[in-house]
């Protein structure tokens, strides 16, 4: 049976425990081919530790898109991964190798969630400030993001000083969306997804690896 809804604000991670729901997207380093593998983890609140929880499904339709059914959510915190070969931008055929790309996500405020380069290179830096930092969820997220944008030189000011305020990353697309409320956010995706096309089979693999780890210590790289 469903646990009553916390009292906390819906944003902060709490909340409609116990619901089951959809969860949708896309998969993209280019876009992921069909079949390839997504699994929706449900994460303790605290930790960001897996729990027992874990939901599958597939990429399908031929753009990258997934959907998973979640049942009964012990949490509203989850990662949903994907693993398989995906659509090279560069030379317009499929990968040779299969790549596993990670999201985070706070399901209370995303049913939809893509998974991206740029969530993939957050992951670690959110996980060390929620553990060992202890910063809830959505201030890690923000603080991970924004330290991620700076590294990349993408300003968070405008030209009067006012922060820009990014979506999260789990909304950004490298196909753009039909209105323009993410413009700025997939161009950002675009760019930092064609420098790291740059580095092709294994040798793209181990360098997200090496920048998400050294990322995540300080939010420097």
């Amino acid at each position: 049976s469903s646990v009553s809804s916390s009292s906390k604000d819906s944003k902060s991670g709490y909340g409609k425990i116990g619901k089951s729901m959809t969860v949708y997207g896309l998969a993209q380093n280019g876009p992921y081919a069909d079949s390839s593998v997504v699994k929706l983890t449900v994460l303790d609140e605290s930790t960001l530790e897996s729990t027992e929880q874990v939901f599958t499904g597939m990429v399908e339709g031929g753009f990258g898109g997934y959907s998973v059914k979640a049942e009964s959510l012990k949490s509203n915190i989850a990662r949903v991964s994907v693993t398989g070969k995906y659509l090279e931008a560069k030379s317009g055929r499929l990968s040779e190798n299969e790549l596993t790309l990670y999201a985070l996500t706070d399901l209370n405020v995303h049913d939809s969630v893509n998974v991206n380069l740029f969530t993939t290179l957050e992951y670690e830096r959110v996980r060390e400030l929620v553990k060992n930092k202890k910063l809830s969820f959505a201030d890690a997220k923000k603080q991970a993001r924004n330290e991620l944008l700076d590294a990349f030189h993408v300003a968070l000011k405008d030209e009067n000083g006012k922060d820009i305020n990014f979506d999260d990353p789990e909304s950004w697309s490298i196909f753009g969306i039909r209105d323009t409320k993410n413009r700025d956010e997939d161009i950002v995706l675009m760019g930092l997804t064609a420098i790291f096309s740059y580095f092709r089979g294994n040798s793209f693999e181990s360098f997200v690896k090496d920048f998400a780890e050294d990322f995540a210590k300080d939010g420097k790289w």
